[in-house]
């Protein structure tokens, strides 16, 4: 992580360098400044600021300093260096600013103008228009450049090139389209490259191999076509690359595993082929790896254990085959896991019981076999389990009763056998549990009954037999289910609406659609006088409420009466 932190460091010293450079703020111009016409002309940037409209209607004769308006920084001798807008005035057009006039201009941040004030509504205003004018290029001495969240539309001019000195380059979601212009290339001093969410079309240049110095690259959520060019393998220092959501296309460069710095990799939503290269074990820095949603295919190179710092990995919705690789369970650092909907076969490894700060584990919809490691009961922060229409058979391992933090668990369309274990009742914080169309045998464990928040149980077509799950409510209150940080209600009053309300409910679920209730007999009991509850409402069961038997108490009589729905 050492090379990471010099990357880091290396953006931030050159971004603080930026600001140290333009914040000096001129209030006084000299008269020398004034009549020099050595390096620019004050009188012409002047012009150049107020005939943009952009700081409503001024005048030459009402402003002696421009360097006074609002979001403007001047050097010593007047000069601007830096133009910084974060309000709304007049914009239409990038282009009604003369640029040209800006010789000494280094640091350029007009992004979202749609709505950094508030004062128009960003559904009604697009804040800068039109597109990004060629003259943009004569910007020599720029080094940041930030333009996102506008509509400026149009292509990239070729004159971007030019800015050779530019270190930041953001055009995020501002509709601009056309392909990515190889001038790019020229932009040695590059440090963070932005370009998504926009219309981009075209191949990604060769040239952009060129920018050594680039830490973060996104490209993410164009149309981008065509392969992913071998010479990204040149990005030396780059810690962030963002091709997702494109249509880029071919197989994933084995240069890639020359990026030793890569921290977050998301190729994403693409239509990438072929093989997961082998080099990609090199990139020993990479945390984030989401290669989902391609038509990858092969198998997954067991170099993938070499990459100690990866905490997310997602490679589904693939066509990728073959067996998990054992060296999985190295990734120590795993908390997401996600490998659904592939054709993965063999048996889940024994290995990946050393996961034990995975979080969540996704193995569904694959071709696998064998039964589910005990070892899974070693994954102590697992809160989701989804191994559902994976073909898996053996029984359900009774280490599952282990994973205290289990929220969800989804193991159906398996061929699942024998029992039910008795410790998956130990999991208190389950709320979904999917164990349907397997071939589970014996009957329904009591404990299913003591899960306090579980919203979900299908057992269906198993050979299950006993009880049925409502019957197993008949020991547990309604008490046992209501929100612990809230008290009860003692007002019988107000605990007969909550147990009317419970009852309706339940009696809607009936199994016999002629035995639910009617609109009408709902409507009847809801407006019908209020009745008290006549016992406490800790005595209440859940097997009352199905069962529709309370009593309720008349508050003009006080007679019993029995509530049969």
């Amino acid at each position: 992580m050492g090379n990471n932190t010099i990357s880091y460091s290396i953006y931030s010293v050159m971004l603080l360098a930026i600001n140290m450079a333009a914040c000096v703020s001129t209030f006084a111009v000299p008269s020398s400044a004034k009549s020099s016409s050595s390096s620019f002309s004050f009188s012409a940037e002047a012009e150049a600021l107020l005939n943009s409209g952009w700081w409503g209607s001024l005048k030459n004769s009402s402003l002696t300093n421009h360097c006074v308006l609002k979001g403007i920084t001047c050097n010593t001798a007047g000069s601007v260096v830096r133009m910084e807008v974060d309000f709304f005035y007049s914009f239409e057009r990038l282009a009604k600013m003369n640029w040209s006039s800006l010789p000494n201009l280094e640091y350029l941040d007009l992004s979202d103008l749609a709505s950094s004030t508030g004062e128009i509504p960003f559904e009604y205003s697009s804040g800068l228009t039109g597109g990004i004018p060629v003259e943009i290029g004569t910007l020599s001495k720029l080094t940041y450049l930030d333009l996102s969240f506008n509509e400026l539309r149009g292509a990239l001019p070729t004159t971007l090139g030019n800015l050779t000195q530019l270190v930041h380059l953001d055009l995020m979601n501002t509709y601009i389209g056309g392909p990515i212009p190889s001038t790019i290339g020229n932009l040695s001093a590059l440090a963070h490259l932005s370009l998504s969410s926009n219309k981009l079309n075209g191949s990604i240049p060769p040239e952009i191999g060129n920018l050594k110095n680039l830490v973060k690259m996104d490209l993410g959520f164009n149309n981008l076509r065509g392969p992913i060019p071998s010479s990204i393998g040149q990005l030396s220092n780059l810690t962030y690359l963002n091709l997702e959501g494109n249509q880029l296309s071919g197989s994933i460069p084995s240069s890639v595993g020359h990026l030793s710095n890569l921290i977050y990799l998301y190729l994403t939503s693409n239509q990438l082929s072929g093989s997961i290269p082998s080099s990609i074990g090199h990139l020993s820095s990479l945390t984030y790896l989401n290669l989902s949603s391609n038509r990858l295919c092969s198998s997954i190179p067991p170099e993938i254990g070499n990459l100690k710092n990866l905490e997310r990995m997602d490679m589904g919705f693939n066509i990728l085959n073959g067996s998990i690789p054992s060296s999985i369970g190295r990734l120590s650092n795993l908390t997401y896991l996600f490998l659904s909907s592939n054709r993965l076969c063999g048996s889940i490894p024994l290995e990946i019981g050393n996961l034990k700060n995975l979080e969540e584990m996704n193995m569904s919809s694959n071709i696998l076999n064998g039964p589910i490691p005990s070892s899974i009961g070693h994954l102590s922060n697992l809160a989701h389990l989804y191994l559902h229409s994976s073909q898996l058979d053996g029984p359900i391992p009774r280490e599952i009763g282990k994973l205290k933090n289990l929220v969800e668990v989804d193991m159906s369309h398996n061929n699942l056998h024998g029992p039910i274990p008795r410790e998956i009742g130990k999991l208190s914080g389950l709320t979904y549990l999917a164990l349907d169309r397997n071939d589970l045998v014996g009957t329904i464990p009591n404990e299913l009954a003591s899960l306090p928040y579980l919203e979900y149980l299908d057992l269906s077509q198993n050979n299950l037999s006993g009880k049925s799950p409502y019957k197993l409510s008949e020991n547990m209150m309604i008490t046992d289910v209501l929100d612990a940080r809230l008290l009860p209600p003692t007002n019988p009053i107000v605990a007969g609406d909550m147990v009317l309300v419970a009852t309706m409910a339940f009696a809607c679920l009936h199994p016999q659609p002629k035995s639910r209730p009617s609109m009408l007999r709902l409507s009847q009991e809801f407006l019908s006088r209020r009745k008290a509850l006549a016992a406490p409402l800790r005595t209440v069961s859940l097997w009352n409420l199905w069962n529709q038997k309370m009593d309720f108490v008349h508050q003009s009589n006080e007679q019993v009466i029995s509530a049969q729905v």
